[in-house]
């Protein structure tokens, strides 16, 4: 293999055997290891970050922040009618750019802070015994912590934040298409406690299940607590839900003992959301729509169908396995995201999607790259560094280091680089 074309994502382990890239919507797998027994299991956990992403008050959340605030932001640059002074974040620090600019910038901030809360990794290394209802939980500055316990007997108190319920849902996921607990037990004895809080804690509240049972607990409680904006109370109150059940739960049981949590704690907001999704599909120009969409429009309306069946079936994206013809049919239902390996092949899962579609989706690491780009700077390079069918002559070392070179008029053979800055309109400054 090219060292060249390696593609591991920003910030991942190149041993790691995959990740999830947020801003990219794309599943990362590690083929150049000898693991591939472990593909199917690693793509159910990381297709378990895409139903959260699409499906859930959290992940639409963040969607229509890179749709509409992010890449719609950078798209708005042309019409400001004056220079552009890139990274915007230098423009507005020398307190000259305009409003609009200054809003694009207050707002990747603001979320970058959000997720920075959500997703930190802090663990409270003197827990206090159980007190929430019976459960191993307790409540310390205003949060709700689990507590989890390592293989020596050492616990810590791990506050139920967006990351805990993530991945607590995501190697639930892993481990019933594993058949075994066998990557649950390795990050007990790491000490992964955000990977295993939510997995002992249903554990906790449902003693004598067989394995099964409470990986599908795990996975559902942890599902339904995304769609809430209090995730820490509806999750211990799916807790409690479970503990009132008096035998190992199949997904009919645990339909009918979790529905009546979100409905209570989740509906309205899955409403509130759906509504602001409604709005903006709503706004979306005619030319984003047909044979070519943009990226856009296609997430906008694989949300949509997800949040359509979860308000039919509030469990229906969270019992299916996701490996198999599982997977497939839920694909067929709310699409996928990018699959790339780092041996640059990009495939997809099941059917094959009209290319004018499956171009759409290519796109989306290299708008947000780009957007990123504009907003901080620092060195220009294409997420994908040599992407398959990418033109000759557009490839090559500067895909890494500076890409600006490829960038060629519409309706030419362009790469997905030169696609994604005309999609962004940022030709003329680029």
């Amino acid at each position: 293999m090219d060292d060249d074309l390696r593609d591991v994502p920003p910030g991942m382990n190149p041993n790691a055997y995959g990740g999830y890239e947020l801003d990219g919507v794309c599943i990362w797998i590690n083929a150049t290891q000898d693991q591939f027994h472990e593909h199917v299991p690693v793509l159910s956990h990381e297709y378990a970050h895409y139903v959260q992403a699409v499906s859930t008050y959290f992940g639409v959340g963040d969607l229509l922040h890179i749709t509409s605030e992010l890449h719609a932001g950078i798209q708005y640059l042309e019409d400001l009618g004056i220079p552009v002074h890139v990274p915007l974040r230098d423009w507005v620090a020398a307190g000259t750019a305009p409003e609009s600019v200054r809003k694009t910038v207050a707002a990747v901030d603001r979320v970058r802070q959000r997720r920075q809360w959500e997703n930190s990794t802090y663990t409270d290394p003197a827990p206090a015994t159980a007190q929430v209802g019976g459960l191993p939980a307790y409540q310390k500055s205003g949060e709700i912590h689990l507590v989890a316990t390592g293989a020596h007997g050492n616990r810590v108190g791990v506050p139920i934040r967006r990351l805990v319920l993530a991945e607590g849902m995501a190697v639930a996921a892993k481990a019933l298409t594993l058949g075994s607990l066998e990557d649950l037990e390795a990050k007990t004895h790491a000490g992964a406690w955000h990977y295993i809080a939510a997995y002992q804690a249903c554990r906790s509240a449902a003693p004598g299940w067989p394995e099964d049972s409470v990986l599908l607990a795990t996975k559902c409680t942890c599902d339904l607590a995304l769609c809430s904006r209090t995730p820490g109370s509806t999750f211990t109150r799916a807790l409690r839900a479970l503990r009132d059940l008096s035998s190992p739960a199949s997904s009919d049981e645990l339909a009918r003992a979790l529905t009546p949590v979100y409905d209570s704690d989740c509906r309205r907001d899955m409403h509130d959301i759906t509504a602001t999704l409604d709005q903006v599909i709503s706004q979306t120009p005619d030319s984003h729509k047909g044979p070519q969409p943009s990226w856009s429009h296609l997430m906008h309306v694989s949300a949509k169908g997800a949040l359509q069946c979860r308000d039919r079936d509030p469990l229906c994206l969270a019992v299916p396995t996701y490996a198999g013809e599982h997977l497939c049919t839920l694909v067929a239902s709310i699409g996928h995201p990018v699959i790339i390996t780092n041996d640059m092949r990009i495939t997809v899962l099941c059917a094959e999607p009209p290319p004018g579609v499956q171009q759409a989706r290519n796109l989306v690491r290299i708008l947000s790259a780009l957007s990123r780009w504009v907003v901080e700077g620092g060195t220009l390079a294409c997420p994908y560094a040599g992407c398959p069918g990418c033109p000759a002559e557009s490839r090559g070392p500067h895909c890494s280091t500076d890409p600006r070179s490829v960038i060629r008029p519409p309706n030419e053979k362009m790469c997905y680089f030169s696609a994604a800055a005309h999609q962004l309109f940022i030709t003329r400054f680029l």
